[in-house]
């Protein structure tokens, strides 16, 4: 989703919850950008990836509540 007049936009990735053996899907993934500033949190097929990817604006802050919980700040 892409909002035009303040460049924002959230992607997410969807992978199996489980072996692979089930349809069921999840979240596993999640991108937010803000001006020139891009957050990843990724926990998808066993990979942990999360950080920024770009901070040149200082739009977003991130605050991590616990190890499941993440919170983004547009600025």
């Amino acid at each position: 989703m892409l909002h035009i007049k303040t460049t924002k936009q959230v992607q997410h990735r969807i992978a199996n919850c489980t072996d692979g053996k089930s349809l069921a899907k999840c979240n596993c993934g999640v991108a937010v950008r803000a001006g020139r500033d891009v957050y990843v949190i990724n926990v998808c097929n066993g990979y942990i990836d999360i950080g920024y990817r770009q901070c040149w604006d200082k739009a977003l802050t991130v605050k991590k509540e616990n190890d499941y919980t993440y919170t983004v700040y547009k600025f």
